[in-house]
């Protein structure tokens, strides 16, 4: 995949990913653009430890998962056993007026700092700003998981490599970030489709099908762009897929306009990519489309799930499937299909 700005590329892959060294170097205009963010972030986002061990008791080289929730708790459970099975020791995590029992549910975790904001999520930039500033607070120089709770990372090497070896090798060739498209999940029948997230029922054994091509790639100066899946497929509505959920932060780095271009920029050229499997489908997908338009508190106006409204009202049928749904069983539907890529061999590890 060339580095040239609007050449198209394939997804799932046709060969193999382009990488740009990370330079590492870090100047005193960083140092200062850095600091500036924090303070001016600091004052923007409101933020305070509502429980937990909080920054000061963070050290060394654990990798932390930065998250936001609002009126998640039916993934709660799955979603924190997934990053645990990964090697994840801390949550770091905003609570966004959760009134389902989410909030509670996160207070009695020992492993999750949970922090509260007197601001919405519109106004912190769309979470943008509760990110940067819990990342610069938590610590430069160190791996972040950064996601929603409605996101489950699958690493390139999942399953094969502990996440803690992966970053090691990371480091040690100069990668910087680990690209992963938000590729969402739908059920085979979707009145069907009820998840309540219980008695360690997962996602994906609710809603466990997802579009296995259809997407269309290019790269722009900012990095990958992705578009497609089923809700460009069934619902009309153009999101933007690519997402860096494992990222390293520096003093260098922001998370741009929002977190589908971070920057620097020239972290985003990787070798290295993984999946967010997206779960938004399930059998109350109109009642949930229905109080974010009138909560606001998304981009455009809540555009897209405008679009979403739009179809779910016209719609003759609710089954998603197509010639080229793939059924997930796991991360090996992902890595036989050439959704995941990684430049680094299984047998490399620390």
């Amino acid at each position: 995949m060339a580095n040239d700005e609007g050449t198209p590329f394939s997804y799932p892959f046709c060969g193999e990913g382009a990488v740009r060294s990370a330079d590492d170097t870090m100047r005193l205009r960083d140092f200062l653009s850095a600091q500036y963010r924090y303070l001016k972030n600091l004052r923007i986002a409101e933020l305070s430890l509502s429980s937990g061990a909080g920054p000061e008791r963070f050290s060394g080289d654990a990798i932390a998962c930065v998250f936001l929730c609002h009126d998640d708790l039916r993934f709660l459970p799955s979603f924190l056993e997934h990053y645990r099975s990964m090697g994840v020791s801390r949550f770091i995590c905003v609570d966004d007026r959760s009134t389902d029992g989410s909030r509670e549910f996160l207070q009695a975790q020992e492993d999750v700092d949970l922090w509260v904001s007197a601001r919405r999520y519109r106004e912190a930039r769309r979470g943008k700003v509760w990110r940067e500033w819990l990342m610069c607070r938590y610590g430069f120089g160190r791996w972040y998981l950064n996601v929603d709770s409605d996101e489950y990372f699958i690493a390139p090497l999942h399953d094969q490599m502990p996440l803690s070896d992966y970053v090691a090798v990371l480091n040690r060739r100069a990668i910087r970030r680990v690209a992963a498209p938000m590729i969402d999940f739908y059920p085979r029948e979707l009145e069907e489709a009820v998840f309540h997230g219980t008695n360690g029922e997962k996602p994906w054994e609710v809603a466990p099908l997802f579009d296995g091509g259809d997407y269309e790639g290019r790269l722009e100066q900012a990095g990958p762009i992705l578009l497609g899946g089923v809700r460009r497929r069934v619902f009309h509505s153009d999101n933007h897929l690519m997402k860096y959920p494992l990222l390293y932060w520096d003093r260098a780095c922001t998370l741009g306009a929002s977190v589908h271009w971070p920057k620097p920029a020239r972290y985003n050229w990787t070798t290295e990519w993984g999946v967010l499997l997206h779960f938004k489908i399930f059998s109350d997908l109109a009642g949930q489309v229905q109080q974010a338009i009138q909560e606001g508190q998304h981009m455009g106006g809540a555009e897209n799930y405008i679009a979403l409204k739009n179809h779910l009202e016209k719609a003759e049928s609710s089954n998603f499937i197509y010639e080229k749904t793939i059924n997930y069983t796991g991360p090996q539907s992902l890595r036989s299909r050439d959704f995941l890529k990684s430049a680094i061999e299984f047998r490399e590890n620390t």
